[in-house]
């Protein structure tokens, strides 16, 4: 009986033992998960990836609408190893990978930074407005920058400032008399505009393009003068 008694008084003493191990078993099983994803990742980056990009780029498939299939494909899987499947809340930091998954099955591989990303709550329609105007930034680079490559980077400043921006390094353009098209007049900056937030664009020839959106009070955001428009016929600015 007083050993009976002891283990009793002992489980009154420390009543969260059974919690604890519960906890300890959920993280071990996380970590375990955790570890199996990558290697899972490492096994598709060695073979199935390696081979899809040696395949959209050499000789062995000669039909260039394969090559180019091959080639997306490629470009979806190494988004899907390098940044996880895309998931579908709701909120911006899945729309914004969402697209780079997107892309990815489109031929342009996108490197997404999104380390200085802090969890904040944006209103449906900001998300909207900002993950439909990147995508109008990275179609201008598929479609004009003669790269198959960009950067998408995502900060929240210590303000609390949104930063979002998207850079090539592709042909670029003159600022002085290039027209700017609908794509990025009314697609990003008019998104930009409903949102309260604000447009930066630099690019010049050869140099590729770099545009910024920031989001926060007017006085706080970098507005840039709208370039003059010229004859040029290139629509948008990548």
């Amino acid at each position: 009986m007083g050993a009976v008694r002891f283990v009793h008084r002992g489980r009154r003493r420390h009543p969260e033992l059974p919690e604890r191990r519960l906890a300890h078993r959920t993280r071990e099983a996380a970590l375990a998960r955790d570890q199996e994803r990558a290697r899972h990742a490492r096994i598709l980056h060695d073979r199935a990836l390696q081979a899809l990009e040696t395949l959209a780029k050499g000789a062995w498939v000669p039909d260039p609408q394969v090559r180019a299939h091959v080639a997306a494909e490629a470009a979806w899987l190494r988004s899907l190893i390098e940044h996880g499947p895309p998931t579908a809340d709701g909120d911006l930091l899945a729309g914004l990978r969402q697209l780079v998954a997107d892309k990815a099955r489109d031929g342009l591989r996108v490197e997404f930074n999104n380390t200085g990303l802090r969890p904040a709550e944006l209103p449906a329609g900001t998300v909207t407005a900002l993950v439909d105007a990147v995508r109008e930034l990275l179609i201008n680079v598929s479609n004009h920058a003669d790269t198959d490559t960009a950067v998408l980077r995502a900060a929240t400043g210590p303000d609390g400032t949104l930063r979002l921006s998207v850079l090539d390094h592709g042909r670029g353009f003159d600022l002085t008399t290039t027209y700017l098209g609908t794509g990025l007049t009314e697609s990003v900056r008019g998104r930009a505009t409903d949102i309260g937030a604000a447009v930066r664009l630099d690019s010049a020839p050869g140099a590729g393009t770099y545009v910024e959106i920031t989001t926060g009070p007017p006085e706080a955001a970098d507005r840039s003068p709208e370039p003059p428009r010229g004859n040029a016929s290139r629509m948008s600015g990548s």
